[in-house]
């Protein structure tokens, strides 16, 4: 999805300075991979557990690839 970071701050609700701070978290905790085009969840149960969101809860859109 061709989003620049501060789209992406602005349709979760934060700042793409706080954006910028929370993936270069996500990466060093080995959850995601991140270049200046893409980013991949590396470890999504991982992920979920950290949102404190339960894996039956989670359903992905139906346009994100698998």
């Amino acid at each position: 999805m061709p989003l620049s970071q501060k789209d992406l701050a602005d349709l979760v609700g934060v700042t793409a300075v706080h954006l910028n701070r929370l993936i270069q978290d996500l990466k060093a905790a080995g959850l995601i991979v991140a270049d200046n085009k893409h980013i991949e969840i590396i470890d999504l149960p991982r992920l979920l557990h950290m949102a404190q969101i339960e894996p039956s809860q989670f359903e992905p859109p139906a346009w994100l690839p698998k």
